[in-house]
């Protein structure tokens, strides 16, 4: 009982670091700053590249593929689950150009379900070679001393939980699909200080660190519930 409690601490401590994040993000670049300082508004298109589809390639008979990041390793949180992660073959020259790199954000180009637009992102901060599948595209900012990437990752996380991408997405056979070249010409974020947009990077990162200390924390205390069910009821 008190590994379950404690656990269930554990559990409302990481959601209270969510929401913390996002009232700090509220709190520093909400509408009453934007007006207050007078920053401009652009597209989120005319800040990043192309985005980069994604890759499927061919069946990895032999392990020797490359890693492929699926909509099933999104998580509600905006991370990448490597779980249940596959390999697949894919030429060098597609692995080269569409490589994920730190910082790059993957968004959920068709997917979605009836409860759940499409459009999810997740921030990719693995030191992994890996791809992601045709059902997602890497967003990736021009010019890191313009846009920190962190600072954008959670404009658009927010948005999405906001219900903003629904208005882009069409629906087809069950599926629903993002315009996402649309979604990413209409959407606007705010241009704030660089500063700024790197010190709230920094205030997640900490915050982010906070939170994996406790799912490890977490396991532990799950695995040691496992040991004593086990030692006691066989």
């Amino acid at each position: 009982w008190a590994i379950e409690e404690n656990i269930e601490a554990y559990n409302n401590l990481i959601l209270a670091t969510d929401n913390l994040i996002k009232a700090k993000f509220v709190e520093d670049f909400g509408q009453n700053m934007i007006k207050k300082n007078k920053w401009k508004v652009e597209p989120i298109s005319h800040l990043i590249n192309s985005p980069l589809t994604g890759e499927w390639g061919k069946e990895d008979t032999d392990n020797t593929g490359v890693h492929i990041v699926r909509t099933t390793n999104f998580t509600d949180t905006g991370k990448v689950d490597l779980t249940d992660i596959v390999t697949r073959q894919v030429d060098e020259r597609k692995i080269e150009k569409k490589k994920l790199k730190t910082g790059d954000i993957i968004i959920e180009k068709s997917g979605g379900s009836g409860s759940k637009p499409v459009g999810r992102v997740v921030l990719w901060d693995k030191d992994m070679l890996a791809l992601t599948n045709n059902f997602t595209a890497i967003i990736r900012v021009k010019d890191e001393k313009e846009i920190n990437p962190i600072y954008l990752f959670r404009f658009l996380f927010d948005r999405y939980w906001m219900d903003e991408t629904k208005r882009y997405e069409n629906k087809t056979t069950g599926i629903h699909n993002l315009r996402l070249d649309e979604y990413l010409d209409n959407t606007k974020i705010p241009i704030v200080p660089i500063d700024l947009q790197n010190k709230f990077a920094d205030f997640v990162n900490v915050a982010e660190k906070s939170k994996d200390e406790t799912n490890e924390a977490i396991l532990r205390l799950q695995l040691t519930k496992k040991a004593i069910i086990k030692k006691y009821f066989g």
